[in-house]
């Protein structure tokens, strides 16, 4: 996630001695499916290495990213308090937390970088495409990540279904005592 949060910055767009970029999808995805501590972790890790880009909003991208991944977080830890801790992999669930840590950053950057009037005239470039880029990208990942878990699981319950068929079969015949004929059943069914 840490990886997907710096990525999404060197792949971002200079405008305005500032980045226009997906740097909350990593720390976004992480705080919802890690927890807060998670989140926050890969969020200041990706906001710190903004922070070395430099530039006006270095400061309060850093801090903004950094508090994106504990919005994640603090939703995860709500899904999970309110037993539908399946939601953490809801995509649409994705995005609507994505788009509430962009529109906090859009805040952030109004708040903390100076010269405000800089601040201002970046955010009403940035903000409409930050926002719908991070929230659709972070539903996108969430839905492969999802998807993945999912095929992970059937495989896991097919195998779970096939041992449990060769335990049955395996126990039906020892029943009957060990022997060269019992060895070689087991062998077939193996």
């Amino acid at each position: 996630f840490s990886g997907l949060s710096i990525l999404g910055t060197y792949l971002g767009h200079p405008v305005q001695d500032a980045l226009a970029n997906t740097r909350a999808i990593g720390p976004v995805l992480a705080g919802l499916i890690g927890g807060p501590i998670l989140g926050t972790s890969v969020g200041f890790t990706g906001g710190l290495h903004r922070f070395f880009q430099g530039g006006f909003t270095a400061f309060s991208c850093g801090m903004s990213t950094t508090v994106e991944g504990l919005i994640g977080g603090l939703i995860h830890v709500y899904l999970i308090r309110t037993n539908r801790g399946q939601q953490v992999f809801n995509p649409g669930i994705a995005f609507l937390v994505a788009l509430v840590a962009e529109l906090v950053q859009m805040l952030i950057i109004i708040s903390v970088s100076r010269p405000i009037t800089d601040a201002v005239n970046l955010v009403k470039v940035i903000a409409l495409p930050m926002i719908l880029t991070s929230s659709f990208g972070s539903a996108l990942f969430m839905s492969i990540i999802r998807d993945q878990r999912d095929m992970r699981d059937r495989a896991a319950a097919e195998f779970l279904s096939r041992a449990l068929n060769i335990a049955e079969r395996t126990l039906g015949l020892l029943n009957r005592g060990f022997d060269t004929k019992t060895a070689k059943s087991l062998a077939q069914i193996i």
